[in-house]
């Protein structure tokens, strides 16, 4: 074959591929433009970017958003614990109790309330990272912060 032949063939494959190529560019073209009638690619374009501008701005506005309800639920109650008990060995039942309600950072309150036959006595004590703020803790109180605490 001659080299004129092979440069024909050649020419005519590199042109048969051009055209293939043109006729797919120029079908996504007319399918992108029936998106909306009367409206131009490049407007088309810019109203997309616009509006992938928007939404990023709408994403950060909501990831921020949502950091900050993360660092307030940490301080809201998030565990709780209960221990029924009998602070009388000899008569009664377990009528008494220690209820524990802390934060994710065993942080917060105890509420006890002891049970006897003249009347009902509720004490309150804070409890700041799992250990009581000024008073000592029975082993009730102890049990029920621990309660609380391991469910988590």
């Amino acid at each position: 074959m001659s080299p004129q032949i092979i440069l024909s063939i050649f020419s005519l494959l590199w042109l048969l591929f051009l055209t293939l190529s043109l006729r797919k560019a120029l079908s996504h073209y007319k399918t992108l433009s029936r998106i909306k009638k009367g409206v131009s690619l490049d407007n088309l374009l810019d109203q997309i970017v616009k509006m992938l501008s928007r939404n990023q701005k709408s994403q950060r506005q909501s990831d921020q958003r949502i950091g900050d309800l993360e660092q307030e639920i940490k301080n809201n109650i998030s565990k709780v614990g209960l221990v029924k008990f009998n602070p009388f060995n000899d008569r009664g039942g377990n009528q008494s109790f220690v209820l524990s309600l802390l934060d994710s950072n065993n942080s917060g309150l105890l509420i006890t309330s002891l049970h006897a036959r003249d009347g009902t006595r509720i004490y309150t004590k804070k409890v700041e990272n799992g250990k009581a703020k000024s008073l000592q803790l029975s082993k009730e109180e102890k049990m029920s912060i621990l309660s609380a605490t391991r469910k988590s």
